[in-house]
């Protein structure tokens, strides 16, 4: 048995010496083969962890937009999810061309002779539908407002006919549970809004008929939430 020689072991992957009693040891009986293939598995198991942990870490920096919004000029699109069970969903895509802002796309799961109108918010929304983030999903967060001056009080609810001008797109078309819409507005004040102004885009349902009225009152409060979406710049 050597017990003051350096014992070199020489595999495929690589050169691995022991000294001394170690080497001693891991000749005896036999055991220098086994020693080497679990300490190898130990180093290949936490290399692949470590490969897998950078690989992840790259995936998500690279799908997660900075701020998660669109820029002016420049393109964006929403996946528009079903609140309180309404069943509609969307997908929106919007395209800021420096002058207009345009949005094109589809919803399914409307009520077949349901009126929607779709408005988007500022940055300080959110898109969260199980409404655990407050105030809830697509709602206004007064990043658009005129100015205090223009806050007009309506009931128990003080709104801003400007802002509200500004968040809305548009009505969708009537009839059809599948229906395809263009919104397209301005991006100069004081009606018109810039892709890198909003974050979220909502499809809203009003409690009473609108037409033909639909320009004159428009205040989110009066439309039920239907579906709500994040705006990903693309």
């Amino acid at each position: 048995m050597r017990t003051n020689k350096t014992t070199t072991i020489l595999r495929q992957e690589g050169i691995y010496v022991f000294r001394g009693k170690a080497a001693t040891a891991l000749e005896h009986n036999g055991e220098s083969t086994t020693c080497y293939r679990e300490v190898n598995t130990m180093r290949r198991t936490l290399k692949a962890g470590a490969l897998g942990l950078l690989a992840a870490t790259a995936l998500v920096v690279g799908l997660t937009p900075a701020g998660a919004q669109g820029t002016s000029p420049g393109t964006a699109t929403a996946n528009l999810r079903s609140v309180g069970g309404s069943g509609i969903t969307a997908t929106l895509n919007f395209v800021d061309d420096g002058s207009t802002l345009s949005v094109t796309g589809q919803s399914s799961g409307m009520s077949p002779l349901g009126q929607y109108v779709s408005l988007v918010y500022g940055l300080r929304s959110n898109a969260d539908v199980t409404g655990g983030t407050p105030p809830g999903p697509c709602v206004d967060d007064g990043t658009l407002v005129g100015g205090a001056i223009d806050q007009v009080a309506q009931g128990a609810v003080l709104f801003s006919p400007t802002a509200t001008a500004r968040m809305l797109l548009g009505a969708w078309p009537l009839l059809g549970v599948n229906r395809t819409v263009t919104f397209v507005k301005p991006t100069a004040s004081p009606a018109g809004v810039k892709l890198n102004q909003v974050k979220t885009v909502s499809i809203r349902q009003p409690v009473l008929p609108l037409l033909p009225n639909i320009f004159l009152d428009i205040r989110p409060q009066i439309f039920n939430i239907r579906a709500c979406g994040l705006i990903v710049g693309t």
